[in-house]
């Protein structure tokens, strides 16, 4: 008759760790895919142009063109008799209500990927959720890879303080 002694607990989350590690994997390539793409989000990395041109209400103050746009980073840069310039190559006639400017947005699937780090609605924000508790069960279920007592656990407790002191560190600069 076969020893049938109950498995640990250091078992069951290695083998946790295993599976749910492997799931991880295919999320973390595409959030951090995601992440590149929005440390870029000043500058034109995978983004594409599109030349805007309509006609809203005339005579609006830069104030009130602003928020009428409603876009982000509006700066008037340049008010001459009747035309109002502003950031984005926009202009503005105040006779005519004319406006033209530039609208840069990320490329298909980059959009899509921008948004899962700007998820605070359904069902983004329950996708970014679920990928923080399944990257927080990974970090101290790794501690369960190693028995407590050995060399290799206890460099490791080092590893994990290194990295916690260097992302405090990153927050003070």
């Amino acid at each position: 008759m076969a020893n049938n002694v109950s498995k640990g607990l250091a078992y069951y989350m290695r083998v946790l760790h295993r599976n749910i590690g492997f799931l991880a994997i295919g999320m973390v390539i595409v959030y951090s895919l995601s992440g590149i793409v929005l440390i870029h989000r000043t500058d034109d990395f995978m983004k594409s142009s599109t030349a805007v041109e309509q006609t809203i209400k005339p005579g609006l103050t830069a104030e009130e063109l602003g928020k009428e746009l409603k876009l982000k980073k509006f700066t008037v840069t340049k008010e001459e008799i009747g035309v109002i310039y502003f950031s984005d190559e926009g202009k503005y006639e105040v006779e005519t209500g004319k406006v033209s400017y530039v609208k840069k947005d990320y490329v298909f699937p980059f959009n899509k990927f921008a948004e899962l780090h700007k998820s605070s609605k359904a069902p983004l924000c329950w996708f970014t959720t679920l990928f923080g508790i399944i990257l927080f069960f990974l970090a101290i279920s790794s501690l369960f890879m190693f028995k407590p007592q050995t060399k290799v656990f206890k460099k490791n407790l080092v590893y994990i303080a290194v990295g916690v002191i260097i992302t405090l560190l990153m927050f003070l600069i």
